[in-house]
């Protein structure tokens, strides 16, 4: 599928969708990422996460690579009622995070915990109903030992960016040697939900590849 026919169809899709008040905070905070070069979700990712969170309406949300608070609002508007622990490291990104929180965030159901992701793991003592991950790819099957620990029976891990812009399916070999640990890391990341028998992963070829896995 070529750019041309991607971008025509996000628009025919687009021009169906329903504007309210939430949308056009999401279409804003879309705008301010782009302006400041930071990425985001693609939209038919946030697609998939909104109405996740909309039909299952999970208590507590873990959110790992917070960036400006984009995927965290969307999790949020989706779910009011649903309280969001978001962890993130940057101090740039922290700081306008914080802005769009003090903004949209009118019930203070977001909790931002400053920190490395891998440090906060090893002392969260809390249980999670729904887990998004969408930070560094890298360290997926090394967060995944934690978060299998913390997800309550029948929650819901949601990782992002699976596919690597098509890397993972090529060879090690064809990979740019800057590429080659996350390349390494997301396949080692595959193969251990698949062989985990605790949770039912699905892929899913949307956006740049997501897994779902549901707790057993």
């Amino acid at each position: 599928m070529n750019d041309y026919y991607e971008n025509r169809l996000e628009d025919f899709i687009f021009s169906f969708s329903n504007i309210d008040s939430n949308e056009m905070i999401i279409n804003e905070l879309k705008r301010e990422a782009i302006d400041l070069d930071v990425p985001i979700i693609r939209n038919e990712t946030a697609d998939i996460l909104s109405i996740l969170i909309k039909i299952n309406k999970p208590e507590n949300i873990l959110e790992l690579g917070t960036g400006i608070g984009y995927s965290t609002l969307i999790m949020l508007f989706s779910s009011e009622e649903s309280k969001i622990t978001t962890i993130e490291n940057y101090k740039k990104r922290i700081e306008i995070a914080k802005k769009n929180f003090l903004k949209y965030d009118k019930n203070n159901n977001i909790f931002l915990i400053e920190s490395d992701i891998t440090d906060s793991l090893k002392v969260l003592d809390k249980k999670f109903d729904f887990i998004f991950l969408d930070a560094a790819k890298a360290q997926y099957p090394i967060w995944f030992e934690y978060l299998k620990k913390i997800i309550n029976k029948n929650g819901i891990i949601f990782a992002d960016n699976i596919f690597r812009d098509g890397e993972v399916i090529e060879s090690h070999f064809a990979i740019r040697k800057r590429n080659r640990t996350i390349h390494k890391r997301m396949r080692e990341f595959l193969q251990i939900l698949k062989d985990d028998i605790d949770f039912d992963t699905k892929i899913i070829n949307i956006g740049d590849g997501i897994t779902i896995s549901i707790k057993k």
